[in-house]
């Protein structure tokens, strides 16, 4: 990171060439689209243009598949997939708030009383290989000082992890997704990353109890081994291996911070025992103990949309409890909408039947007493005999309405 004055091209003013040691550190990459500049064969096609091994995979595709792979790999990331049998909307929502335990209202999911326990599916990106993954979880009230929802845990002293940890291998590996996202018991079909899997058990929590989960992963560990002729022996000096492999790593430059850390936190999400003891409601002839309290994006038809909800349990007997049920916002929405319809209509045909006629104060009117005259039924279904004469007075003129 020695300044220098090259002489080459006109010259380059010194203060240009003065660094610090967080620059230069970045991860180069020259990607060499064929050996031809320009090619004109081989280009690819759009189909399945994420898979290597179809039809459709040629220069384009190949290269697009590698730009993803350099935004993906910029940090390691966990998400939260599925729980029990119900595939969670999206975590990503542009323009939400993101307050320090929002996510315990808006990332949650509620279960019936009597659950045992319940299956959590998630996955890891932004990696290559997964050397480990755990799934944990905790009361949030046990942990308020250690977690928040868009932070790394400050502990996990008050946090249980689930059995032992999990391994397996990126997208953008070698080999692929492991283990592959088919195997899911939710019905998640995910095309960016494998999918992990844990049973937490509920013993001890009753109703009302929030419960945070989260999953971790630690990846690309193999990254801090130096080959045996590498010159000089030094270790990895970029910021992407460093900051996943080294926790006490920490860089600054221009206002922007790197700190390392070997594991990598999901954003939490709240399980909360409702207060129904068998399920939570039917989506058709299935029974469903689990729907997402807060869709992220709002009512979704794989979440509470198609799901009819029984109601809380009060003083009525427990087999009208069972059967009752109410229905998603949305029928609500509708029904009103209907009754205003309705109510709307009503009113127009009562304020026609109260003026069956149209009375011209002439006074206060531009029409002359010549100016209206009928000749007979010309534009009507009516007889001539139905209109008559009509009498005028000095007040006004009636005119009967033609339908």
């Amino acid at each position: 990171m020695k300044p220098c004055t090259p002489k080459e091209f006109g010259g380059y003013p010194a203060e240009k060439t003065i660094y610090n040691g967080s620059t230069l550190r970045v991860f180069n990459m020259l990607v060499e689209t064929s050996n031809k500049k320009i090619p004109t064969s081989n280009l690819g096609s759009s189909m399945d243009v994420l898979s290597r091994d179809t039809a459709g995979n040629g220069h384009i595709s190949r290269n697009i598949r590698l730009s993803l792979l350099a935004v993906d790999m910029v940090e390691p990331y966990v998400a939260i997939m599925g729980v029990n049998q119900l595939a969670l909307t999206d975590d990503i929502v542009p323009m939400a708030k993101r307050e320090a335990r929002s996510c315990v209202e808006t990332k949650a999911v509620m279960l019936a009383r009597n659950s045992k326990s319940v299956d959590i599916e998630w996955t890891v990106g932004g990696a290559l290989t997964i050397d480990s993954t755990s799934l944990w979880y905790a009361k949030w009230d046990d942990v308020s000082d250690e977690v928040n929802c868009w932070d790394q845990p400050h502990s996990t002293d008050n946090i249980k992890r689930v059995g032992d940890s999990f391994n397996g291998t990126g997208f953008f590996s070698a080999k692929g997704s492991w283990p592959h996202s088919e195997e899911s018991v939710t019905g998640i079909k995910i095309t960016d990353g494998p999918l992990f899997r844990a049973t937490i058990p509920l013993k001890g929590y009753k109703k009302g109890d929030k419960i945070l989960v989260m999953a971790s992963a630690r990846v690309d560990q193999s990254w801090t081994n130096i080959p045996a002729d590498n010159k000089p022996k030094v270790p990895p000096q970029s910021h992407i291996v460093q900051a996943r492999t080294d926790p006490n790593y920490h860089s600054e430059s221009s206002g922007k911070h790197i700190q390392g850390r070997t594991d990598w936190f999901s954003v939490p999400i709240t399980v909360v025992i409702g207060d129904l003891e068998e399920s939570i409601g039917k989506r058709g002839d299935d029974s469903v103990n689990v729907i997402e309290i807060h869709p992220r994006l709002g009512e979704s038809m794989s979440n509470k949309g198609e799901v009819k909800q029984k109601s809380a349990q009060t003083s009525e007997p427990k087999s009208s409890q069972i059967d009752q049920m109410w229905f998603p916002v949305s029928f609500w929405q509708y029904l009103v909408g209907v009754l205003l319809i309705v109510s709307f209509l009503i009113v127009c045909i009562r304020y026609r039947k109260s003026r069956s006629t149209i009375k011209f104060d002439q006074k206060n009117s531009f029409i002359g007493d010549g100016d209206l005259e009928f000749e007979g039924s010309k534009y009507s279904d009516r007889v001539d005999d139905e209109y008559g004469d009509e009498e005028q007075s000095d007040d006004g003129i009636e005119i009967p309405i033609i339908s």
